[in-house]
């Protein structure tokens, strides 16, 4: 498959997760690290963020064409069941550089579900940078908290 043009919204089943070991350290930057080196201190204490290798079947475009087969995403959550399936919208985004060369994924999705279709819009939680550190415009996700932003202004944003 060729490198996609991210980030990108998609919709597809994920299926059989498995943790990878590494988890999104939102009490420090968002990126993923390894979940015993995550963060936490009295002002922090993390929640979820972990990051599973799935399976995301028949990934398409919201209204467009399939991507993919299938394809090995990492997916967040906590203590998902192996059997786990279900339909989702995702935002895909490059892995980091360290979390790729441990696992071999290529792209993670940070949130999902946050699509509104009927909207056209994406609704900001701020938590969908797969690395805050590379955020350009922080203020973005205070000014935007908990509104849905048009897609087009969303992508926009994560893709600097």
């Amino acid at each position: 498959m060729p490198p996609l043009r991210t980030p990108l919204l998609v919709v597809g089943t994920v299926t059989d997760p498995v943790f990878t070991g590494w988890s999104f350290d939102h009490c420090k930057d968002s990126r993923p690290v390894l979940s015993k080196d995550r963060y936490a201190d009295d002002e922090c204490f993390y929640f979820g963020g972990d990051i599973f290798a799935a399976t995301l079947v028949a990934p398409r475009i919201p209204g467009g064409p399939r991507i993919a087969r299938s394809m090995k995403i990492g997916f967040t959550g906590h203590a998902w069941a192996r059997e786990y399936s279900a339909r989702h919208y995702l935002l895909l985004q490059p892995a980091s550089d360290e979390f790729r060369a441990a696992t071999g994924i290529e792209y993670v999705a940070p949130t999902f579900d946050d699509y509104d279709s009927a909207n056209r819009c994406l609704k900001e939680n701020g938590l969908g940078h797969a690395d805050r550190r590379l955020c350009p415009e922080p203020q973005f996700h205070r000014h935007k908290s908990g509104q849905c932003v048009p897609i087009g202004e969303y992508l926009e944003h994560y893709a600097q």
